[in-house]
């Protein structure tokens, strides 16, 4: 296991947001104590101090593959800001609260190119571990290999949005251009 895997296995267990989920593998754990993390290193055009009590909404669209271990880090803090999850069914609609990061679940694979293109351009961070997602439109990838979780980011599909990740989690991405 890399060691950067490593050490936030360790920094979540010890700062308590890796509990065990009924259903969840460990990748699956790894991959939601991670995508908690990536949100500290990402700035969206509504942070600044009249947001400061205003949530931070992490949407789910399709099906859970984490047994809902997402919903366990509801409240949490990202950035000074209350954490939010939201189950989406179709998207992001006018129904639904602004979504800061979308993770698309490997059930919407069938409609992928559809969703990232209703995505496309907004202040939302698309995120997925569905395979080569980063190849398909998508801005930040999280794939297992032999045994651990990577993190995929492609900067072209990132500067279609506003929103700004930090150097410090580029650094510990796989960058593609």
């Amino acid at each position: 296991m890399p060691i950067l895997t490593r050490l936030l296995v360790v920094f979540l267990v010890l700062a308590g947001t890796a509990r065990p989920a009924i259903g969840a593998s460990d990748a699956d754990k790894l991959k939601v104590a991670i995508l908690y993390k990536i949100m500290q290193f990402v700035e969206w055009p509504d942070d600044g101090e009249a947001a400061t009590n205003l949530p931070i909404h992490l949407c789910l669209l399709g099906a859970d593959p984490f047994g809902g271990l997402l919903g366990q880090l509801e409240a949490r803090p990202v950035r000074g800001r209350p954490l939010r999850v939201d189950y989406l069914a179709n998207g992001p609609s006018g129904g639904t609260p602004k979504c800061h990061v979308v993770f698309i679940s490997a059930s919407e694979r069938p409609r992928l190119a559809q969703v990232i293109g209703q995505l496309r351009g907004n202040d939302v961070l698309v995120v997925s571990d569905i395979d080569q997602f980063t190849d398909h439109g998508g801005m930040l990838g999280l794939n297992v290999e032999e045994g651990s979780v990577h993190i995929n980011i492609n900067l072209n599909n990132l500067r279609k949005s506003v929103v700004k990740v930090s150097s410090k989690l580029l650094e510990l991405a796989r960058v593609e251009r």
